[in-house]
Order: C-alpha cells, then sequence, then structure tokens
C-alpha cells in the first residue's frame, strides 16, 4: 500500500433499510391509491420536497387552460410592482372570454387585476398584464425553465390554445405542480389566491367590477391555501391546488377532468387526492448519525504521541432526516466514505456522502465531512517527538 495517496479504491457501502410506522386510517385503507379518477393526468407532490406522491400520466403533455395564470400572477409580481399602472392595451380589449370587458386606454394598479386574473380568470386582464411587462411570454418561458419544467410552453397569458415556432402551448401535471409548489412561497400570490372577492376600480372611475373566487375547495374542504382552475374545450375542466395541514402541504393536478356537463368531476379528483395524502403520509425522523464509522485511518498522519496510529472523525451535515413517508415507502441510507485517507486531512472538508433513496429513487445526497485535521509526519514533528520522548522516560545521555 502506497502510503502518500489520498484516497483507497475500497468504498464502503452501507445501507440501511428504515422501516415506517403504520398508519391507521379511518376512511380509506393506508396505502390504497386514489382510484375512478376522471382526470386523463393527475399527480399529487409533496410541497416541501417537490417529491411525486402519486401520479397517473403526471408527465404527458397536455393543454392546462387557465391553470396557465398561476404563472401570469407569479412572473408579474416579480417583474412589476404592485402599485403600477397598467394602461389597456386595444389588444387587450379584444381579448375573447372570459371578460372584465376593460376598454382600451383605461388605467387600473396592477394589483387589483392580479385579483380579476385569479379569481374571475379574465382573460382581458391577463393580456393587459402581458402588454405591460416587456417580454412577458419569454419571461414566463424562463421561469418554468429555471423551476426545472422541462416539458412546458407558454404561448398565452391566460391559457387559451396557442402555437409558436416553439412548440403548442402545454405543460404536465408534474410540472404544473411544481409551478404551484413555487408560486405559494410568495406571500402576495397567497393573499390574491385565497381571498373570497375583490373591488376593482378603475383609476379614474370608467367603472367597478367585483371578482369573486371561483375557487370551490377554499370553502368545502379544509385546510385550502390556494388554487387556480381552468377550461377550454381542448383541455377539459383543469385545476391545481394546494393544502397545508400543520407541517405538510401538499399539492394536486387534475388535467382534462372532464367535459361539460361534469363541472364537479375536477373537485371529485381533489378530495381523492388529498384525502390520500392526509390518510398516508406523515413526516417521520429518521437518525443517520448512526450510519457513522467511529473514526477512518489516516496514514502518514502526525499524532499526539509517538507509535500511536493517525486517524480522524467524521460528522454529517445534517445528522437527522425529517422525511414525509408512507407505509408503503422503502427509504435506504447508503454511506460512501474512504477506508483509508493519507495526510494531510482538512477540517471541515468533504469526506464522504449519504445518499438517501425513497423505493429506489434517489432524494437527497447529504455530505460528510472531516469533524478534525491531520498534518503529514514531518522533520519538525519529529523532532518534536524525540524530545518528549526523552523528557517522558528522564532518558540520560552519558
Amino acid at each position: 500500500m502506497k502510503k502518500r495517496r489520498w484516497f483507497v479504491a475500497l468504498i464502503l457501502t452501507i445501507s440501511m433499510i428504515i422501516n415506517v410506522t403504520q398508519m391507521q386510517a379511518d376512511v380509506y385503507a393506508a396505502g390504497e391509491e386514489p382510484s375512478q379518477l376522471y382526470g386523463q393526468s393527475v399527480l399529487l407532490l409533496d410541497g416541501d420536497s417537490g417529491r411525486v406522491l402519486f401520479e397517473k400520466n403526471g408527465y404527458e403533455k397536455r393543454p392546462m387552460a387557465s391553470t396557465t395564470k398561476i404563472m401570469t400572477c407569479i412572473v408579474a409580481l416579480e417583474q412589476a410592482g404592485l402599485d403600477e399602472v397598467v394602461v389597456v392595451s386595444e389588444r387587450a380589449a379584444k381579448a375573447p372570454d372570459v371578460q372584465m370587458n376593460i376598454c382600451t386606454g383605461e388605467e387600473y394598479y396592477l394589483g387589483d387585476l392580479l385579483y380579476g386574473l385569479m379569481l374571475e380568470s379574465y382573460n382581458d386582464v391577463a393580456m393587459a398584464i402581458m402588454d405591460h411587462i416587456p417580454d412577458f411570454i419569454a419571461k414566463m418561458n424562463a421561469k418554468a425553465v429555471e423551476l426545472g419544467c422541462a416539458d412546458t410552453h407558454f404561448v398565452t397569458p391566460n391559457g387559451l390554445d396557442g402555437e409558436d415556432d416553439a412548440g403548442v402551448h402545454s405543460t404536465t401535471a408534474r410540472d404544473l405542480a411544481t409551478i404551484m409548489r413555487y408560486c405559494i412561497k410568495n406571500q402576495d400570490f397567497l393573499t390574491i389566491t385565497e381571498t373570497d372577492s375583490y373591488t376593482i376600480d378603475e383609476i379614474h372611475g370608467a367603472r367597478t367590477a367585483t371578482a369573486h373566487n371561483h375557487n370551490a375547495l377554499l370553502k368545502n374542504y379544509d385546510n385550502v391555501i390556494s388554487g387556480k382552475t381552468g377550461f377550454t374545450g381542448n383541455a377539459g375542466y383543469c385545476y391545481v391546488g394546494a393544502v397545508q395541514e400543520g407541517e405538510r402541504t401538499f399539492i394536486a393536478v387534475t388535467l382534462a377532468s372532464g367535459w361539460p356537463p361534469h363541472k364537479g368531476y375536477k373537485w371529485e379528483d381533489m378530495r381523492k387526492l388529498f384525502d390520500y395524502a392526509k390518510i398516508n403520509y406523515q413526516y417521520h425522523d429518521y437518525d443517520l448519525q448512526q450510519l457513522l464509522p467511529e473514526y477512518i485511518d489516516v496514514e502518514g498522519g502526525q499524532t499526539a504521541k509517538l507509535g500511536e496510529h493517525a486517524q480522524i472523525g467524521v460528522t454529517l451535515e445534517k445528522e437527522t432526516l425529517h422525511l414525509l413517508t408512507a407505509d408503503s415507502d422503502i427509504v435506504k441510507a447508503s454511506l460512501n466514505l474512504p477506508e483509508q485517507l493519507a495526510a494531510p486531512v482538512v477540517a471541515g472538508n468533504i469526506a464522504g456522502t449519504v445518499g438517501i433513496s425513497v423505493n429506489d429513487n434517489l432524494y437527497e445526497t447529504i455530505p460528510v465531512t472531516f469533524a478534525n485535521g491531520v498534518e503529514p509526519v514531518d522533520f519538525s514533528w519529529c523532532l518534536d517527538q524525540i524530545f518528549k520522548y526523552f523528557v517522558e522516560y528522564e532518558v540520560v545521555i552519558p
């Protein structure tokens, strides 16, 4: 074995299967997945980690109608001030239903228009917002890329069908849930989408409109914090919403959940998805510290005493894993560390990793760092050790 090499080839892998505490369900059997869902694409997401908890065709591209407006709203909130004045363009005034019937040249505060956008889903308001903020569609698509939504493409700000050189206006249930997960971190977004009704006044008194929230789950299901409906003849009935119960946040999506006269199908889908989430998923704490060895040997390192073997401790950046899991989930932790090191070793440097997987899908990689450092043996250290040796044993030189 060479003396000053940094790592040996052998990597220790320790696997641990963590058992999840069983839960008792009062309504549905624990572990029973939602069935008889109307949506052609549905998905349930953990709002904290972004992990997909359940999906049916959740990665299939589809039109999403006015659920598009959650992205319209968040981009507007990030790109402009609520007190900015929006002047209605001729193009916005001509937008098709659903309309607030705004007229060319009218002026509104952006913050007021966002209530009309999200509560009543006004298409003309969406166009007015788009025309107020330069390169708005490009910014919507840039935000989708930033959030990792590779299967989403925006062409219109209101969700009406559209196509350009880059593709058709569409998303997936997974991407839409991911966008909502991002949106609910914005307090202005939550305030707007939780509001029951709101009065919108044209700045110069030309008109007044009252917007009413069409998210029925706000009143009919516990702990709903946000949501957006959508419908076109092409997309069918759509919905994306979020519930927050204690420390748990769930986001659910249903796309193409029936066509007229089945307007209520989307609400049935949502209840099934959220009920399933609440019954099956709870947070559990897992002790990762037990995975770590007491120490790692360090070849060629300085020690406190001549003749001792250099050793170094390791520590986890996160010793306890707080993870949302269900009965059926299999959680594994794999430790990847070198069996032996060569000096020098610097305290705080990365020693290895603990990989966490849920149902064989990588969930998180946690760094393992060196708890202390070890300097290499050198001439001055050797002299110092010889001196200490003579002092300790009171060696007399004749």
